[in-house]
């Protein structure tokens, strides 16, 4: 593709921005796996002008985390697949979402 072979070149993400603004690209589609699912390559592309086709970085980020995930969902009133009965931890998660849909935050994150 770029260089060094594919593999490689397309997990360079300073290399993918580069070759993208070199061609005069204004959008990027990821693909499947690999940089569709990594946060940062969305928010590089932001960050330089282009169009990351894919969600949001913001949202990649909050949902890397699939029991904060599975709570949100839960908080949201969407159904999810059973699981296995979830340990403290995700319990906490869980009621941490709650805590923040009720004062009107969408992430824990964002009472910090």
């Amino acid at each position: 593709m770029i260089g060094e072979g594919p593999v490689k070149d397309y997990l360079d993400i300073d290399k993918m921005i580069r070759t993208a603004r070199k061609t005069g690209a204004d959008a990027i589609h990821p693909g499947y796996g690999f940089l569709a699912e990594c946060a940062d390559f969305a928010a590089a592309c932001e960050k330089n002008g282009l169009i990351f086709i894919g969600p949001p970085a913001q949202v990649m980020r909050r949902l890397e985390d699939k029991a904060a995930t599975k709570a949100m969902m839960k908080v949201a009133e969407i159904v999810t697949v059973p699981g296995p009965v979830p340990c403290l931890w995700e319990r906490t998660v869980y009621a941490r979402f709650w805590l923040c849909w009720k004062s009107g935050l969408s992430h824990p994150s964002e009472s910090r």
